[in-house]
């Protein structure tokens, strides 16, 4: 969340930043837009891209509605560029703790819900479909109630920081 400052702090924070190195300046830049960095973060509805060549698109995202405690989020994501990205993690205003996480069925039957530590891989030029009874964005700790019909607000951290923000509609 960026913090806007007004008076004679925000001249202090404008000083600041006027002497900050270009990556600082980035960074702040990046926060103000709600990216973990501009490398990859983009407009909702364009995929992010890295210096590496990684594009990623994410597409029928949605987001089950949800009072209080925690929720899943669904998503087709594409790599559109030519090289292995992977996602770490996520964030969202609603969640300030969201996992990855997988579904998983024993030979007996029983499914289990397990955390993917390791992350998302995506090789280039591939989807993966995050979808129930399979992959999904686990957000916990509600801070805020999802009501079915609202756009949330997620974006996707990449391994290398980068991030690829989207919209996705509570139901």
């Amino acid at each position: 969340m960026a913090v806007v400052a007004s008076g004679a702090t925000a001249r202090a924070a404008n000083k600041a930043a006027a002497v900050k190195p270009v990556g600082a300046t980035v960074a702040m830049l990046a926060a103000a837009l709600g990216c973990s960095s501009l490398i990859g973060c983009a407009a909702a509805g364009r995929p992010g891209t890295d210096d590496e060549g990684s594009r990623i698109r994410v597409d029928n995202a949605w987001v089950r509605s949800a009072a209080s405690g925690s929720t899943s989020a669904y998503a087709d994501i594409v790599n559109i560029g030519a090289r292995s990205v992977t996602i770490r993690t996520a964030t969202s205003p609603p969640s300030p703790f969201i996992q990855l996480y997988e579904t998983l069925s024993r030979a007996d039957g029983v499914r289990l819900n397990q955390e993917v530590p390791t992350g998302f891989q995506i090789p280039g030029h591939t989807r993966i479909r995050l979808a129930p009874g399979g992959r999904y964005l686990a957000l916990t700790r509600l801070v805020t109630p999802i009501r079915a019909g609202s756009d949330v607000r997620i974006a996707l951290v990449m391994e290398d920081g980068s991030a690829a923000p989207f919209s996705a509609r509570a139901r």
